[in-house]
């Protein structure tokens, strides 16, 4: 799960409380199916998920393309099995950190769209 205004991700297998929810306010999730490998959702859009037009998946291999047909720049949020050996952003290196674990963070700017090619 990623709530949009916060960025908190979480993992909910049965129920998850939001402590600080402020009077007549509102959390904005996306939930995703628990996967060795997913896409949980960015900061681009309140969808978090709309932007993902493609996702091809091989052994070691994840390529995905991102697009709003807009000039847009933000961070994408994907659960992987084990740490990047390599991410590209558009054929060009692209810097990625940890959040948690097994969850990273990639900064993305789509001119109007962007193709992210990760080896793991």
């Amino acid at each position: 799960m990623r709530e949009f205004w916060s960025g908190e991700i979480a993992h909910v297998e049965d129920q998850h409380i939001y402590r600080q929810v402020p009077a007549h306010g509102v959390r904005l999730v996306a939930l995703r199916e628990l996967a060795p490998i997913a896409y949980l959702g960015s900061d681009l859009h309140l969808s978090q998920g709309i932007e993902l037009k493609e996702w091809h998946l091989d052994d070691s291999r994840l390529e995905f393309r991102l697009d709003l047909e807009r000039y847009v720049e933000g961070n994408c949020y994907l659960r992987l099995p084990s740490i990047p050996i390599q991410v590209l952003q558009n054929d060009l290196p692209s810097e990625w950190k940890s959040v948690d674990g097994s969850i990273i963070q990639i900064p993305v700017s789509l001119r109007p769209d962007c193709l992210v090619q990760i080896e793991f």
